[in-house]
């Protein structure tokens, strides 16, 4: 059977699920084949070198059928990442593809000066971005209240020079739902809108304290149930801000940056305001709390078993607390009550991960009944169905919460 000849529906199924070199053998095919594989050739597009970028919006430019294909632009190079072309045309050809995506719905862009040719320019399908910040977010953003999504980071040519000083505009985003950026910005943008997940990025150069940031956050027309922070160091004085403006966040990440040493006793100190914390915070169902370094590739006894009775005190203050995750990147998960067991223990020289488990246990649970029952709260939690799907659904906010702070994690670097 010729395969034009199937119908529509099969094509666009096969397309779908073939990788990017045979869609464009495969294009080369029939017109009506060819018509098919370019809608999806375009439909993401993602460029980061500034020789193919200029080819792809040669493209855009030249066929509309491109141009009306693409549904998510992410072009990750800036216009003088070569030598080879001028990039005054390198700009007019990125400018003219841009004018050209009208059914543009996800647009990241790194470099600051691409921003700057587009940003004012209306997309109206628009419903999430990835931008640096600049003076023109507040315009751009004017000309498209229909955007979701918003997340902001410095820019590939550096940190934005105003941050901290300059004013900025405050936007209207009714449909705003997530937001990632500097403090600052929040206070310009989650007033009024729809935002229930959010991850703040704190400089001292920004000005803008704890409450004053969270107090802004807390205008948002929905609660927040999302929260994430990126800081520069173990402040405590951050987690009763929270418990005071966003009492009812269900899950809470808290990543460090890895550029700023650590004070002496000044991650034990943080840990410890969690106990006055977690009484305000009745919502809370999962916690990370992080640095932004590699993580270390094992945990000793002594600092697994401390871990095992800061989560216990955890619990027993925090009753729907269910997920905790610590600066030793070990995942601990309630199964039952004061039970909490680590989802994996790495070995030693002496011991499996496995074994290193039932010590745990031993330790944490002297008595030999209640070492039965914590066992059993184990494999029981293990086998339920519904608990295992409860629990990825909030390990997925989590994940989505580490996406938004990966995406940022050369922010204090750059600061």
């Amino acid at each position: 059977m010729n395969i034009s000849s199937l119908p529509t529906e099969l094509l666009n199924l096969i397309v779908g699920h073939t990788t990017l070199q045979d869609l464009l053998s495969l294009s080369q095919t029939t017109r009506h084949i060819h018509a098919i594989c370019l809608e999806t050739i375009y439909c993401t597009v993602t460029l980061e070198d500034r020789a193919r970028a200029l080819k792809c919006c040669s493209t855009i430019v030249s066929r509309q059928e491109a141009s009306d294909s693409v549904r998510e632009f992410k072009i990750l190079c800036s216009p003088n990442d070569s030598d080879s072309d001028d990039p005054q045309s390198f700009e007019a050809v990125f400018t003219s593809a841009m004018i050209q995506m009208k059914n543009l719905r996800v647009v990241h862009v790194h470099s600051r000066s691409l921003f700057e040719l587009f940003s004012s320019m209306n997309f109206p399908r628009l419903s999430a971005c990835t931008l640096p910040i600049s003076l023109e977010i507040g315009s751009f953003l004017q000309s498209n209240p229909t955007v979701t999504s918003l997340v902001l980071q410095p820019g590939m040519e550096g940190p934005f020079p105003g941050l901290g000083s300059s004013p900025v505009q405050a936007i209207h985003l009714p449909r705003l739902r997530r937001f990632g950026g500097p403090a600052i910005s929040t206070c310009s943008f989650i007033p009024g809108s729809c935002t229930s997940h959010i991850t703040i990025f704190w400089t001292d150069s920004q000005g803008i304290g704890f409450p004053e940031g969270l107090q802004a956050a807390a205008r948002s027309n929905n609660d927040i149930v999302d929260l994430g922070h990126f800081i520069d160091t173990w402040d405590h004085t951050l987690l009763p801000a929270i418990a005071s403006h966003l009492p009812h966040i269900r899950t809470l990440q808290i990543t460090k940056s890895k550029h700023i040493p650590e004070l002496p006793l000044s991650r034990e100190r943080f840990l410890a305001s969690f106990d006055d914390a977690l009484r305000s915070l009745t919502c809370l169902e999962a916690l990370t709390v992080i640095t932004g370094a590699d993580g270390t590739q094992g945990i000793d006894d002594d600092a697994l078993i401390a871990e095992g009775r800061l989560l216990q005190r955890w619990g027993e203050i925090s009753p729907r607390l269910s997920i905790v995750s610590l600066p030793s990147n070990t995942l601990w998960i309630r199964a039952r009550s004061s039970v909490w067991f680590p989802s994996k223990v790495s070995s030693d020289e002496h011991r499996s991960g496995a074994e290193r488990q039932q010590w745990l246990l031993n330790e944490m649970f002297p008595n030999e009944a209640r070492i039965e029952v914590a066992a059993q709260a184990v494999k029981d939690f293990i086998a339920d169905r519904a608990e295992m799907e409860a629990l990825r659904d909030t390990l997925n906010s989590m994940r989505l919460q580490l996406e938004t702070t990966s995406a940022m994690s050369s922010w204090m670097g750059s600061m």
